[in-house]
């Protein structure tokens, strides 16, 4: 039981993680945008216009490569953030770290959408976990 908590909270500490990283992101967006939308109203010409334009793609190119950068550094931290903690629980148990992330997977896996029910608990599963996968699928 505590594998699945344990990856449930990697899962939700990730969440939280890509969540900020997409508010401060969306924060600093608005700021700017409203700061080149008080140029344009300030603007005497055509050339001035451009030039807030030009800036506004530069930013928001900039800006949407470092959200993903970070998007994707959060993803791989919980990743890791979630194998530390089934080997973690593994080791306290005594247990086998593979069969301990097999396991913790599974149970994550019980979607109630059968094929996906079924893959998990196919017959060639039967090994890894000793048995415990759950009814074979008739």
């Amino acid at each position: 039981m505590e594998w699945p908590l344990q990856v449930m909270l990697a899962m939700l500490h990730g969440a939280e993680a890509m969540g900020t990283i997409e508010l401060n992101y969306a924060h600093m967006l608005r700021q700017h945008h409203e700061a080149v939308l008080a140029r344009l109203a300030a603007a005497e010409d055509v050339t001035q216009m451009w030039a807030a334009q030009a800036e506004l793609l530069r930013f928001d190119a900039a800006g949407s490569l470092r959200c993903w950068q970070e998007t994707l550094d959060a993803w791989v931290h919980a990743g890791q953030d979630m194998l530390n903690r089934v080997a973690s629980a593994a080791d306290r148990n005594g247990g086998d770290p593979l069969l301990a992330a097999f396991l913790a997977m599974q149970s994550c896996m019980h979607s109630g959408f059968r094929p996906m029910d079924d893959l998990f608990n196919a017959p060639y599963s039967r090994p890894l976990d000793g048995g415990r996968a759950g009814p074979q699928p008739h």
